[in-house]
């Protein structure tokens, strides 16, 4: 391989030795750094799913479309919901009205582990009362 009469071949076998080498290490942390690949390696908080995906229908723990089936402790444990379980079937099956969320939509489907997030957190925030 000749790059110009001034350099000779083995130098150009070293520089593109070198260059194989080194992009894999000059491209890693422009990768790393990615927003997207930073928000697939980390499922995000309950708080944050519950605030872009339930809040619509279920804002300080009620429920505006079937009021007697809020989000608190007690209404939780009369129709079934008060464990972990329970809320992780409802979030991922839905129960119509509700949609379910165990669905591979990267915009609009959650990943187990985000459906466990937001299933602590209302847990959590019943036994709250729903106040911060």
């Amino acid at each position: 391989m000749s790059i110009g009469p001034a350099v000779s071949d083995e130098f150009a076998k070293v520089v593109t030795a070198t260059f194989k080498l080194a992009a894999p290490a000059l491209v890693l942390p422009l990768l790393l750094a990615s927003p997207v690949l930073a928000q697939e390696a980390q499922p995000r908080s309950g708080e944050e799913i519950f605030t872009t995906k339930c809040i619509a229908c279920h804002a300080g723990g009620q429920n505006t479309l079937n009021p007697k089936k809020t989000l608190t402790k007690e209404a939780l444990k009369k129709y079934g919901y008060d464990t972990e379980d329970k809320i992780t079937e409802i979030v991922s099956n839905g129960k119509a009205p509700m949609p379910k969320y165990a669905i591979k939509s990267k915009k609009l489907g959650l990943s187990p582990e985000e459906i466990s997030n937001v299933a602590n957190y209302v847990l959590e925030r019943s036994e709250q009362g729903w106040k911060k």
